[in-house]
């Protein structure tokens, strides 16, 4: 009986060693909190950038806005009409990476919205977002996709070019609209159309629009 208790003790021994062994030590705690500290101040130097880049990107589209408004305006006040058995082009606007996965699913799926109402629809893509989630559903609709666009501040030179490439190719089509997501919030925004009409639709406007080409040849 008394050789059997120093092997007991023992045993007790070594239990209590390991359970220490699962503690971390003053030092490591320490290390823990300065790597924290560097996490945070790291993030906060993040959120500033974004913030910066953030209002940069809304004064730049509030002026931008204001070109589409007005495109807006003349087919309105021209009286412009699509046509009821006319060809539509639809030109979807995203993104080629982010992970904002409701931005680019919002645009495709209004995208795949209009080509089910219009199955002939010919489709344009803008991003590698929504060309990947379009190519999966409505592929042989989509003739163009652009990429590496919008990386710094859309300009009017890119937006010629690549309408430029659009008619270049031979898309023919009597009325297109244009599928985006309209900003009402950093956390709020909606999939939205733009209609762009071709010439020869615009040329058959409305009076209005009439009077004003008869203004102009005066």
């Amino acid at each position: 009986m008394f050789a059997i208790r120093p092997v007991v003790a023992n045993a007790t021994t070594r239990s209590v060693g390991c359970q220490h062994r699962n503690y971390a030590t003053l030092k490591e705690i320490q290390l823990r909190l300065k790597s924290v500290r560097s996490i945070a101040k790291i993030t906060k130097s993040m959120k500033m950038i974004a913030s910066t880049k953030m209002t940069r990107a809304q004064k730049t589209m509030e002026i931008a806005r204001t070109f589409g408004s007005t495109q807006t305006a003349l087919f309105t006040n021209a009286d412009t009409k699509p046509t009821e058995e006319g060809t539509t082009l639809i030109i979807t606007v995203s993104s080629d990476r982010g992970l904002c996965g409701g931005i680019h699913s919002s645009v495709s799926k209004a995208s795949r919205k209009h080509v089910q109402e219009k199955p002939n629809s010919q489709v344009v893509v803008l991003g590698d977002k929504a060309k990947a989630q379009l190519s999966r559903t409505i592929r042989n609709n989509i003739r163009l996709s652009f990429n590496q666009i919008g990386k710094a501040t859309p300009t009017y030179t890119e937006a010629c070019a690549i309408a430029d490439t659009i008619l270049n190719e031979k898309i023919e089509f009597d009325q297109a609209i244009i599928v985006y997501n309209y900003f009402k919030s950093v956390i709020s925004y909606e999939a939205d159309t733009i209609p762009v009409f071709s010439e020869s639709t615009f040329s058959k406007s409305g009076i209005l629009f009439i009077f004003m080409r008869r203004h102009e040849a005066k």
